[in-house]
């Protein structure tokens, strides 16, 4: 599936490249939230894989800004929401772990205050949380936005490709969203780990230097699996014996690590 998405996305740049080089980027602005019971200061791995995925495959279609409140605690919801409005973000993605929740919907609401609803951001939410409550999470807490279920690399692609107009929402893969009353859930894909792109290095230097714990991804999943209490299964692997445990090659984590 991945395969097919990025051979039909490499045609329509052949339509795109005479036409499209004026245009305003898509602002895409990504927010990971942490708890007061959180003392030290480390990156959201999962930010800056998905940042670097998209600026790879959209180059200068999209402006990718992240908001990383774990690694850098001087961040505040209000100083955010001034930032995803300024840069007239099209698409907001908010990552959800246990103990956040309420800072998200914190966000959430007071966004929703100062945008009129034509100018909202398309909100989609991911990680954890949304991945395994995505239901309660749209009804109770966040309607109107979308949850991606587990890996965000390829839905997230093709949620900007929705926003441009070029797929149906029921296209989207790994998606759980509202219609009419019911949820709508769409085939969950995960990306090879050989078509990972680096993550978004420049970001994640910038972090460490001002003292930011580092954590770079070397696989997804868990060559156990079997602990019931456990989310990572659900998250970055699966019971399939082949996909509980997936791995990036030496040479591609030598080269994030350098």
């Amino acid at each position: 599936i991945y395969n097919q998405a990025v051979k039909l996305r490499g045609e329509r740049e052949v339509e795109k490249i005479a036409g499209n080089s004026n245009k305003t980027p898509m602002a895409i602005s990504l927010v990971a939230f942490v708890s007061p019971a959180q003392p030290h200061r480390s990156i959201s791995t999962g930010l800056y894989t998905l940042s670097g995925n998209l600026k790879s495959h959209f180059k200068g279609e999209v402006d990718v800004a992240t908001y990383d409140m774990y690694a850098d605690h001087s961040l505040t919801i209000d100083a955010i929401i001034e930032n995803i409005i300024a840069r007239k973000t099209k698409v907001l993605g908010l990552s959800i772990v246990p103990g956040v929740l309420k800072y998200a919907k914190d966000l959430f609401d007071k966004l929703n205050a100062r945008v009129s609803e034509q100018d909202r951001p398309f909100i989609v939410l991911g990680n954890g949380v949304p991945t395994y409550i995505p239901e309660i999470l749209l009804r109770e807490y966040f309607p109107g936005a979308v949850v991606i279920k587990s890996e965000g690399e390829l839905p997230l692609m093709e949620l900007i490709e929705h926003e441009r107009g070029e797929r149906a929402l029921k296209d989207v893969h790994s998606l759980v969203y509202e219609k009419d009353g019911k949820f709508i859930s769409t085939e969950k894909v995960k990306i090879g780990m050989d078509k990972l792109v680096s993550p978004d290095m420049e970001e994640i230097v910038r972090l460490g230097n001002q003292g930011a714990k580092i954590y770079l991804e070397s696989s997804r999943g868990c060559c156990w699996a079997a602990c019931l209490f456990c989310s990572v299964v659900g998250l970055l692997g699966d019971r399939n014996k082949s996909l509980l445990w997936r791995v990036k090659s030496i040479s591609q984590v030598v080269s994030e690590i350098k």
